[in-house]
């Protein structure tokens, strides 16, 4: 005589592990389209601020002074691009980029950190050319409790951008 109760607990195995792979490629599938909704977003505000930007670049005065704030996208970063090493969409000119910071720790390897950082810019982030900017540190855009605010002057002909 066989047993019934072997086959039947097979069988329900195998109905577990099938609903399992179903469960596990569904939440899959909802966060995938949940982080791409969010990147379009923060890719449509980095494109405002720089706009914002650039019409503040535009329109400087010699040794003025202005100061707006950046409220997103939040945990993203601003970067100066002035050398040989910059992103796709600055090719041939200086520019200025909205993007995340790769996680690399400083080291030896700075060219190799510089390259990492202007594919990343050039794939994930938004750039704007700027003719005569001077080379700025990484500037973090923080929470929009803490508000970064940036220092834009026109100085000699020459952008100068600091951050706050």
């Amino acid at each position: 005589m066989k047993n019934k109760k072997g086959i039947l607990l097979a069988e329900e195995t195998v109905k577990i592990v099938v609903a399992l792979i179903a469960i596990i490629f569904l939440a899959y599938f909802l966060a995938s389209l949940y982080f791409s909704k969010v990147n379009g977003d923060n890719m449509r505000k980095a494109e405002a601020i720089l706009e914002r930007i650039g019409d503040i670049i535009n329109n400087l005065k010699e040794s003025e002074i202005q100061q707006p704030d950046i409220p997103n996208p939040q945990g993203w970063y601003l970067f100066s691009f002035t050398e040989d090493i910059k992103p796709n969409s600055c090719l041939g000119k200086s520019c200025i980029c909205i993007c995340d910071k790769i996680l690399i720790p400083d080291n030896p390897f700075t060219g190799v950190v510089e390259k990492r950082q202007a594919f990343e810019c050039s794939e994930g982030g938004k750039c704007i050319g700027v003719d005569k900017i001077r080379k700025f540190g990484e500037i973090e855009i923080k929470n929009p409790k803490d508000l970064t605010i940036i220092s834009i002057k026109k100085e000699n002909g020459e952008i100068l951008i600091s951050g706050k």
